[in-house]
């Protein structure tokens, strides 16, 4: 199981919130975590995973950036799709970076778009009419 490293968390969402000239209180109420998010942090309550989500959609980076699982602000390790059958992890890797006709960058455009849970409803759709 892995852990929080609420230290790290911190420390990102500060570096974060200080490169968009905003105040964490602002941010935290935009981002709808709440104002109380980094008190209850330095409390040592552990935030709920909607709410590390929203808060690193809200900055524009990943889950595993602001959690400190890698420094790129772009980039996911791995994502845990939950209760999709035995091939729950989705590895995505951004460091390839090629050129993408048209068609295939508008359709990455929405996708990046999308809520969390659609973004798993297309990955399982599409990979259900792979064989197809």
């Amino acid at each position: 199981m892995t852990t929080i490293n609420v230290g790290l968390l911190k420390s990102n969402i500060e570096k974060l919130v200080n490169q968009r000239g905003e105040s964490k209180t602002k941010v935290f109420i935009n981002s709808g975590v709440g104002k109380d998010f980094f008190s209850n942090l330095n409390k040592g309550q552990i935030p709920s995973v909607e709410k590390i989500i929203s808060l690193a959609e809200y900055l524009g980076v990943s889950v595993d950036y602001l959690l400190g699982r890698t420094e790129n602000p772009n980039s996911v390790s791995q994502v845990n799709t939950g209760d999709v059958g035995d091939h729950s992890n989705v590895n995505i890797n951004n460091s390839n970076k090629t050129e993408l006709d048209e068609m295939s960058q508008e359709l990455l455009n929405k996708f990046k778009e999308l809520p969390f849970d659609e973004k798993i409803e297309v990955f399982n759709y599409i990979k259900s009419r792979k064989g197809a």
